[in-house]
């Protein structure tokens, strides 16, 4: 997630500067083929790029907000709608955004502004009358998702841009059709006018292909995007069905957003362009498919545990079963486990000393796996594992998880401060980030004395998914 965050900023940057060198190519052809100074085609060209990036940065969720008809809401105009956003900018750690309504029975949303602390979400009435509270948590979770991983600034520069683009390219065509190029008669310049002539016509040829390419760009940025954004919502919600069932009401509902355009359609949890929606899945989209975002989804509703239930009892144990000493938060731990069957700890367990949570210092519950110590938090959700009984809870994939111990050398990110006051129940000594994409798209926190790790509130679920999906890709290892 870190790291796609630091992708998104990169890729916001590449993207202005990219936008500035093709309008100042563009505009020293046309300067060239009319006939002008090319340093002054380029000075416009770079000037125009220049405020259309300034004001997609400062301006542009104002704008979209604006294109879309959407009207800030208070607290007392809907209070439901604020209390789950709350949570949910909570439970990713983000301000609070700013809420708007558009007046429009289609339901969607989306999100938009240049970083978390000046970020908007918009949603339409009709997804405020058809959601339930658990739907409507899924897409507030989409939304937020994309605010804490900076989609939003991405986003709103690609829909300000894009438009920019085609405005600019039109203009030029028009200026194209209406200057002639210069003519003489004279010998010499003859071959001078020619030339003028093959490069308005790659000026033309430019501006008429500038425009497919910004939006292949748009949409092969958006689907990733929406894969990471519906992930991280289902595990804020802990409940990826209410998600899954949002989405398809959304995309199956027949009434047409009328306020979205082809320069926003990126920016919506499901695509508002219904002639997109009908097509096959193709370059072209903005979105994954609707089937595979839900089956997903769907997917990750089997490994990872939520509030709203416990752990099951009366099946037979699949890996091994838990002993738990009082305050150990058990469905997490039993989910994860792949076990049904909890027992009480030893009875030393329940009257050792509990360490603090290296996230909120609360007092650690104790239990153990196949007799091996582990920790859990009832505040936060967060789990302690050692290294064996990682293993242990993960053997669908040994060799895989074997693979950690020589890779952490390699892989510890300097300068992180997300563990900086972090420390190990057991050694007590500082935890240090540990990153492994091949296992699971987190960082974690691991003690470089005993090797025990420890994961955030569903990092343990999705590291167990992860590995699960690679196992069934790859095969049993031999």
């Amino acid at each position: 997630m870190y790291d796609q965050i630091a992708r998104n900023k990169r890729a916001s940057a590449w993207l202005c500067l990219m936008l500035v060198i093709f309008f100042v190519v563009v505009g020293t052809l046309f300067a060239v083929a009319l006939g002008g100074a090319p340093e002054i085609g380029a000075a416009v060209a770079a000037a125009f790029a220049a405020l259309l990036v300034i004001g997609g940065y400062y301006g542009g969720s104002a704008t979209l907000l604006m294109v879309s008809h959407a009207r800030e809401i208070e607290h007392a105009d809907h209070p439901q709608l604020f209390n789950v956003v709350e949570e949910m900018a909570i439970a990713a750690g983000v301000p609070r955004p700013r809420l708007f309504v558009i007046d429009d029975s289609a339901p969607n949303a989306f999100a938009t502004g240049c970083d978390p602390q000046h970020s908007a979400v918009a949603v339409t009435t009709g997804l405020l009358e058809k959601l339930d509270r658990d739907e409507l948590q899924g897409v507030i979770a989409h939304e937020i998702a994309h605010i804490k991983n900076y989609d939003i600034r991405f986003g709103t520069l690609m829909a300000v841009l894009v438009g920019g683009i085609a405005l600019m390219c039109d203009w030029f065509r028009e200026i194209a059709f209406r200057i002639p190029v210069r003519a003489s008669g004279r010998r010499s310049s003859r071959s001078s006018g020619g030339l003028e002539i093959i490069v308005l016509l790659l000026a033309i040829l430019l501006s008429i292909v500038a425009p497919l390419i910004a939006r292949l760009i748009q949409f092969a940025a958006s689907r990733q995007r929406e894969f990471l954004a519906d992930a991280t919502a289902a595990l804020l919600t802990r409940y990826p069905q209410g998600l899954a069932s949002a989405l398809r009401k959304i995309h199956d509902d027949p009434e047409v957003l009328e306020v979205a355009n082809r320069a926003t359609q990126h920016l919506y949890i499901v695509n508002p362009i219904r002639s997109h929606e009908a097509r096959a899945a193709s370059m072209f989209d903005t979105h994954p498919p609707i089937t595979e975002r839900i089956e997903r989804l769907l997917a990750m509703a089997g490994e990872i545990a939520h509030p709203r239930g416990t752990a099951p009892v009366g099946s037979a144990p699949r890996s091994g079963a838990v002993e738990a000493a009082p305050g150990l938060p058990l469905a997490g731990v039993a989910a994860a486990a792949a076990t049904s069957e909890v027992s009480p700890a030893p009875e030393g367990d329940a009257v050792a000393p509990r360490p603090p949570c290296p996230r909120c210092q609360e007092p650690l519950g104790r239990g153990r796996y196949q007799g091996d110590l582990l920790f859990g938090c009832r505040q936060c959700g967060g789990i302690w594992l050692g290294e064996k009984t990682l293993h242990a809870l993960l053997a669908s994939a040994p060799q895989r998880l074997a693979a950690l111990d020589r890779r952490y050398p390699n892989r510890i990110g300097h300068g992180w401060d997300r563990v900086a006051n972090r420390r190990c129940p057991v050694c007590r000594v500082k935890l240090v980030p540990y990153r492994d994409d091949s296992l699971a798209p987190a960082w974690l926190d691991r003690c470089g004395q005993c090797g025990g790790l420890w994961f955030d509130d569903g990092e343990l679920a999705m590291l167990a998914h992860t590995a699960g999906r690679s196992q069934q890709m790859v095969g049993t290892p031999r």
